[in-house]
C-alpha cells in the first residue's frame, strides 16, 4: 500500500474531529445538532484528498454519493424529532458505504439489490477486519518513518523516559518547600481520569473504523470481483412455477378486495353488521396488518422475478399481467388502510408511531410504480438506485412537513372539535412541535392553558439533560426556535390568565419560608 502514510494522517486527524465534534453524542449526553455536519464536512475533505492522492480519477465520481449523506447531516440540524433524527443519521452511515464499496468498483447506480444489501457485509469487513489487515499485515513500521526521523524519535523516547524519574523526585521537594507552586501544579494538573479514558476510547474507535474504511475504499476492488455483475441465483422457476404462486395469492387478494369494496361504500352499518365492531374499532384492527402485507409483497415480488428463467414470452406476458394484478390490488388494501388510519386518528388523535406508518405506506406506493416501470419491463438494474432515492424524497418531504408539528396541530384541531388532548404525550414531542402548541394554546380549555403554560417554564421540556450543552456543535434550529417561542411568545399567549397564586418558596438553607 503505497499511501500508508496519508491514509493514516486523514485517519488521524478525522478520529480527532470525531472525539472534538462528536464525543458527547456517542456518551449519550447530547443531541444530534449542526457538529455532524462539519463531521461530514472533514470527512468529505479527507476522501477528496485521497482520491486525488491515489489518483483514481475514474473512481471520482463515487464521492458523489457523499452528496445525500451531508444534506441528510443538515436535517439533523433543522428538525430536533427523535425520529427524524435518527433516520438521518441511519441514511448517513448508509450512504458513507455506499460510496465506499462504488469506490472499490461496484457500479452503484445499476446495482441489484442483492449488491446494496452486500453494502452491510462490506460494512462489516470495513470496521472489523480491514483495519488488522493494516495494521498488523501491511503496515511496515519499520519503513514507516525515514531512517534519520525514526533515530531522533528513538532518541527523545529515551530521554523522556529517563527524565520521569528525575522529574518526579524534583517536583515532590520542590512542592514541598512552597505551598502556592504546590497549590499551582495540583490546579494545572488535575485530570478528571474518567473524562480522559472516554476520550481516548472515542478516539481510538474512530481511527479504527477510519482506518478501516478509507483504506478499503482506496485499496482496489473488493476481493478483486467485478461487483456490477448480479448474482445468478441456484434457485430457479419456470413460468407454471410462478404464475401459479402469483395467481393463487392473487386471488386471495380479490377475495379481501371485494370485502372492502363494500365497507368503503357501506361505511359503519356494513362494518357493524358484518363484524360486529365499530368503526374505530375496525380501523385500529385493520392498519397495521395491511401495512405488513404491503411490506412483505415486495420481496416475494422480486424474488420471483429473481428466480423466473424467462424462456417463453407467454410465460413472461402471463407473469408480469398477474403481478400487474397483484400491485392493483395492492393499490386497493393501500387505500383502505389510509382510510382506517384517517378514522382511527380522528377517533384517538395522531401518534409518531401512526404518521410515520402511514407515511412509509406512501414510499411503498412510490416504490411499486417504480417495480412496474422497472423490474416489469426489463430494467431490474435501475429498481434499487431508484427506490433509494424514493426514500431520499420522502424522507426530505418528512423534514419540510414536519412531523411533529403535524401531529400537534391535528391532536389541537380534535381538541378544538371537543375531544381529548394529551398534554403529556404532545409534551413528550420534540421541539419541533413547540411553536405551533404555544400558538394555539388559547384554543385549549383555561385548566389546560394552565398546565401547558407551567410544564414549559418549570422545565418539563427544556431542563432535560441536554439542556447543558449549547454550544455550536448541538446547535440545531429547531431548537432554538422553539427557546425562542417559550421564552417570548408563551408570555404574551397568557397575559391575563389567571393562574393560581405560586406556592411560597422554602430556603433550601434555613428551612424557613
Amino acid at each position: 500500500m503505497t499511501f500508508i502514510r496519508p491514509l493514516l494522517l486523514c485517519s488521524a486527524l478525522l478520529a480527532l474531529s470525531f472525539d472534538l465534534l462528536l464525543h458527547d453524542l456517542v456518551t449519550g449526553k447530547a443531541p444530534l445538532g449542526i457538529g455532524l455536519s462539519v463531521m461530514l464536512s472533514c470527512s468529505i475533505a479527507a476522501l477528496i484528498f485521497l482520491s486525488v492522492r491515489t489518483k483514481l480519477p475514474g473512481r471520482r465520481r463515487s464521492l458523489y454519493f457523499l452528496i445525500p449523506a451531508f444534506l441528510l447531516s443538515l436535517g439533523c440540524a433543522w428538525r430536533d424529532s427523535h425520529t427524524l433524527s435518527a433516520l438521518d443519521l441511519y441514511l448517513v452511515i448508509f450512504f458513507l458505504f455506499v460510496s465506499s464499496v462504488s469506490m472499490q468498483g461496484c457500479k452503484m447506480l445499476i446495482a441489484g439489490v442483492s449488491r446494496y444489501i452486500q453494502v452491510f457485509k462490506c460494512m462489516t469487513e470495513s470496521l472489523v477486519i480491514q483495519p488488522v489487515e493494516v495494521l498488523f499485515k501491511e503496515l511496515k513500521w519499520q519503513e514507516l518513518l525515514p531512517s534519520s526521523v525514526a533515530a531522533h524519535t528513538g532518541a527523545l523516547a529515551r530521554g523522556l523516559f529517563i527524565s520521569l524519574p528525575l522529574l518526579f523526585t524534583f517536583g515532590l521537594l520542590l512542592t514541598s518547600a512552597d505551598a502556592a507552586y504546590s497549590s499551582l501544579l495540583q490546579k494545572s494538573f488535575k485530570i478528571d481520569f474518567q473524562a480522559f479514558t472516554t476520550h481516548c476510547f472515542v478516539i481510538i474507535m474512530a481511527l479504527w473504523c477510519s482506518l478501516g474504511t478509507l483504506s478499503r475504499m482506496f485499496a482496489g476492488k473488493m476481493h478483486g470481483k467485478d461487483l456490477s455483475v448480479e448474482d445468478v441465483p441456484s434457485l430457479k422457476l419456470g413460468a407454471i412455477e410462478v404464475c401459479t404462486i402469483t395467481g393463487v395469492i392473487n386471488l386471495l387478494f380479490l377475495s379481501f378486495v371485494l370485502v372492502q369494496i363494500q365497507y368503503f361504500f357501506g361505511g359503519a352499518n356494513v362494518v357493524a353488521l358484518t363484524s360486529g365492531l365499530t368503526y374505530a374499532e375496525y380501523a385500529r384492527r385493520g392498519f397495521f396488518e395491511l401495512v405488513t402485507v404491503v411490506a412483505l409483497v415486495l420481496p416475494t415480488l422480486l424474488f420471483l422475478d429473481w428466480t423466473f428463467v424467462q424462456k417463453s414470452r407467454l410465460g413472461i406476458f402471463l407473469f408480469r399481467g398477474l403481478t400487474l394484478a397483484q400491485i392493483s390490488m395492492l393499490f386497493v388494501m393501500m387505500a383502505s388502510a389510509v382510510k382506517r388510519m384517517m378514522l382511527y386518528q380522528m377517533e384517538y388523535g395522531q401518534t409518531e408511531l401512526r404518521l410515520y406508518t402511514t407515511a412509509f405506506m406512501g414510499l411503498m406506493a412510490i416504490i411499486f410504480i417504480i417495480f412496474t416501470l422497472t423490474v416489469l419491463r426489463g430494467y431490474r438494474k435501475h429498481f434499487a438506485f431508484a427506490s433509494i432515492m424514493a426514500g431520499l424524497l420522502v424522507t426530505a418531504t418528512m423534514h419540510f412537513i414536519n412531523p411533529d408539528a403535524m401531529i400537534v396541530q391535528a391532536n389541537l384541531d380534535r381538541a378544538k372539535a371537543g375531544k381529548d388532548f394529551d398534554i403529556e404525550y404532545n409534551l413528550s414531542l420534540s421541539k419541533d412541535a413547540i411553536p405551533v402548541l404555544v400558538s394555539r394554546l388559547g384554543e385549549l380549555s383555561k385548566e389546560k392553558q394552565i398546565l401547558v403554560r407551567d410544564r414549559l417554564e418549570s422545565g418539563y421540556v427544556f431542563n432535560s439533560r441536554f439542556s447543558k450543552f449549547k454550544d455550536w456543535r448541538h446547535w440545531n434550529w429547531a431548537r432554538a426556535k422553539a427557546d425562542q417561542f417559550v421564552g417570548k411568545e408563551l408570555r404574551q399567549k397568557t397575559i391575563g390568565m389567571n393562574y393560581p397564586p405560586d406556592k411560597p418558596k422554602i430556603n433550601q438553607v434555613t428551612g424557613k419560608i
